[in-house]
């Protein structure tokens, strides 16, 4: 292979610092994952230790990978990136601990034991017994060149290699004005595989509740996907010190979390904190490049990096019909406009925490009622609702102005059916989730309320009719839908009108084992790329609303 470059084929592991000239290259390199982009990060300094400007200079880059491999041979290693020091003799594998190096040969020995249920012993067969003839470990001296791009996407064949790097600087006359020293990476990690499917739970009692609804359905079902994705800007090793930085970085957890979307095959799919410059970059046009149109609304913060709500559906199934915003800072400055405050300062101060929702509505393309006169719409929300548990006088704030906009658009397209996703923040037994639930806030459950910002008690209420559509399936809401090292419990829902919409099937959340996995740590991790778990539903929906006979909340109660 040619290299393009004139630096030798064959280098040492060890290189010293130094300098061609008078300028500095100084190179930086993180941990490789395979198949994700890998790039060199490098700052060159002048003669005065001033920073010289990237467009002055081409930075060049050669690739070797060793030509041995140097991770564990042990399939399920817990410690992928780790570089095996331990080696057996017998068939020439590493190893990178006595424990992989122990379980690995109780695994073989199990493959090929004769024993009996009631003895201890194994045998081996005799091909086993003896000693091959293999090079002891020794530090690898010997590296093949595999690239001269300054990125490098590592394959499947450099997985449990080291890789390294040499960089130079060149002049735009084609003078070289400095060579780094070499840098070797972490050993080559492969990309996670998928967590375990996901089983689909079907409320047995779907067919029952169907008749007593005296309503027809569409048989074709809708699939419906919410799920907050964690956005970068809060994905800190702060927050989450047991999640390795790799499996953190966004460049991997980007594909673990597309790989994971793309596979619920979801018609709607509600995400929450997508960070607006990823909204742009990946996910715009990852989805929407594959069957999905969407609408993303930022939060109204002014400085830094932004996220917010994503909204998207299958442009076979569904057309756009109408779309509405919720900025709830702005709603909270006209309310103080009009004085209806009595702490006006301090209300504002309490309220703009700059959170927003989408309303949507879109328009069945598909199904048994796509053709019915006024049967073929629904109305569609996400929203992602403060998060501090000292603010829950602003969190049923925000939730019940929702409510009430929500009331407006169904009731002026003729109660239309409703599906409302997100991340609300509050558990079970809090106000917002009583008030979603039950129409109402009891005395007892109201938050207490320091500036006034919330209505009476008996103000506070809707009829939306909305039941939540994981415990109306399964009887219960999940144990948990956020998992984390400081935090477990239910904080997402998926509602639905229950005169008109049917849940018939949602996807179970996995138990403790395998969300923690071998890694033995809360989400996000190497495997669970969020600190949250997408919640996904199947619904029938009635063509209208408008001659539904009402049930009471008793008919959905699981037998």
């Amino acid at each position: 292979m040619s290299n393009g470059m004139d630096l030798p084929a064959q280098v040492t592991v060890n290189t010293a610092s130094h300098s061609s000239g008078s300028e500095t290259l100084i190179v930086r390199v993180d941990q490789p994952v395979e198949g994700i982009d890998f790039n060199v990060h490098t700052l060159l300094r002048g003669t005065d230790g001033g920073l010289i400007t990237p467009t002055s200079r081409k930075v060049e880059c050669r690739w070797f990978r060793s030509k041995s491999r140097r991770g564990c041979s042990f399939e399920n290693c817990p410690n992928s990136n780790r570089i095996a020091t331990i080696q057996n003799l017998q068939n020439g594998l590493r190893y990178c601990s006595n424990q992989c190096f122990q379980s690995a040969f109780h695994n073989k020995n199990k493959k090929s034991s004769k024993s009996s249920s009631n003895s201890i012993l194994v045998t081996i067969d005799e091909k086993d017994r003896k000693f091959i003839s293999v090079e002891p470990f020794q530090e690898e001296n010997g590296w093949e060149i595999i690239s001269n791009e300054k990125t490098y996407v590592p394959s499947k064949e450099d997985v449990g290699y080291i890789l390294r790097v040499e960089c130079r600087a060149v002049t735009p006359d084609g003078r070289i004005s400095a060579v780094a020293n070499s840098k070797e990476t972490p050993i080559v990690v492969g990309l996670p595989k998928p967590a375990p499917p996901r089983s689909l739970f079907t409320n047995p009692d779907s067919a029952k509740l169907r008749h007593q609804m005296g309503m027809k359905f569409d048989s074709s079902k809708v699939r419906i996907l919410s799920y907050n994705v964690l956005a970068d800007i809060y994905a800190t090793k702060q927050l989450y010190p047991y999640c390795p930085m790799w499996a953190l970085s966004w460049r991997v957890r980007r594909k673990i979390l597309l790989r994971e979307i793309l596979a619920y095959d979801a018609d709607i799919i509600c995400l929450q904190e997508v960070q607006q410059d990823h909204y742009t970059e990946f996910f715009y046009k990852e989805l929407e490049g594959l069957g999905y149109q969407g609408l993303y609304k930022a939060k109204t913060r002014v400085a830094g990096k932004i996220d917010g709500c994503y909204t998207l559906y299958k442009k076979e199934r569904f057309r756009l019909v109408e779309s509405n915003t919720i900025e709830f800072n702005s709603v909270a400055r006209a309310i103080a406009r009009t004085n209806a405050f009595e702490q006006r300062n301090d209300a504002l101060r309490r309220l703009l925490k700059d959170n927003v929702a989408q309303i949507i509505v879109l328009e069945r393309l598909d199904g048994d009622m796509s053709h019915t006169q006024g049967g073929n719409t629904l109305c569609l929300a996400n929203t992602h609702i403060f998060w501090d548990p000292e603010y829950s006088d602003v969190k049923l704030w925000q939730t019940h102005l929702l409510l009430q906009e929500l009331e407006r658009v169904v009731r002026n397209r003729k109660n239309i059916p409703l599906i409302f996703c997100g991340d609300f923040n509050s558990m079970p037994s809090e106000a917002v989730v009583e008030l979603l639930k039950s129409e109402k806030v009891s005395e007892t459950t109201k938050p207490n309320d320091p500036c006034n910002i919330l209505p009476p008690v008996q103000s506070i209420t809707h009829s939306l009719g909305l039941i939540s559509a994981y415990e109306h399936v399964t009887g219960n809401e999940p144990r948990f839908t956020n998992y984390t090292g400081h935090y477990v419990g239910t904080l997402d829902y998926i509602w639905v009108s229950r005169d008109s919409v049917l849940p018939v099937s949602t996807l179970l959340i996995p138990n403790e084992k395998t969300l923690r996995g071998t890694d033995d740590t809360p989400l996000p991790n190497t495997r669970f790329p969020s600190d949250h778990l997408a919640l996904c539903v199947e619904v029938e929906i009635s063509p209208t609303n408008a001659q539904a006979q009402t049930l009471s909340m008793n008919q959905y109660q699981m037998q």
